[in-house]
């Protein structure tokens, strides 16, 4: 069961390194949501590499859990307050400065970086889902080219369905410390095997939008 994990959990390091290398090469390039979007990968894949590393030499990890939180936090509010402020909604930034407040309360004061971080994991993905539902109602009453629109609606399901897959492994994260090894890895294989689909469709998305079409004029 362990080296089904780590061959998926390879797999899925494999293409977020190949995807963030995409991004590096045309990040210059990229604006609006976009810019935001591809930040969020970047830190994505260095959290993983990160953890991969530090599993390897047998180093406790849960810390970068704390950091992913707080990036994870952060990029996601810009990223949310481009999108509805461009189709004229107020923005999300209200919530930037009180997150980050109650995310590094936790990490200090409830869930410290030894521990699982499950509650800043879980208000942050339940946030996540909540705002990305509504971002796809109040899209389908916008008039936007179809291009425009289906680029959005990759992105926005992309991040919807990350923070879905999240919301178990999460959640529970410190009680799946508890339970026998073989339970453990069925969750994080599942979610895992998620997170590889998600990232291969946004790779074809992305290599699509930026080698085959004007990226520049359908993002803004």
């Amino acid at each position: 069961m362990r080296e089904l994990f780590e061959l998926v959990a390879f797999g899925v390091l494999g293409v977020s390194i190949i995807l963030s290398g995409l991004v590096i090469l045309k990040f210059k390039e990229l604006n609006g949501y976009l810019k935001y979007y591809g930040i969020w990968i970047l830190i994505g894949t260095f959290i993983e590499l990160s953890s991969h590393v530090l599993v390897n030499f047998h180093i406790p990890n849960l810390f970068l859990f704390h950091l992913n939180a707080l990036f994870e936090f952060v990029l996601l509010v810009f990223f949310f307050n481009v999108l509805f402020t461009d189709i004229g909604d107020k923005g999300v930034k209200f919530i930037l400065w009180p997150g980050v407040v109650a995310i590094c309360f936790n990490s200090i004061f409830v869930q410290q970086p030894d521990t699982f971080n499950s509650y800043s994991m879980t208000l942050i993905s339940l946030g996540t889902i909540v705002l990305g539902v509504y971002y796809f109602i109040r899209l389908s009453d916008i008039e936007m080219s179809l291009d425009k629109k289906l680029l959005r609606m990759f992105m926005v399901g992309s991040v919807l369905i990350t923070h879905s897959s999240n919301m178990i492994p999460v959640l529970f994260g410190n009680y799946l410390l508890t339970v026998d090894t073989n339970t453990q890895m069925i969750v994080w294989i599942l979610r895992a095997c998620i997170i590889l689909v998600v990232k291969i469709v946004i790779f074809y998305t992305l290599l699509s939008y930026v080698y085959l079409q004007n990226y520049n004029d359908i993002s803004k």
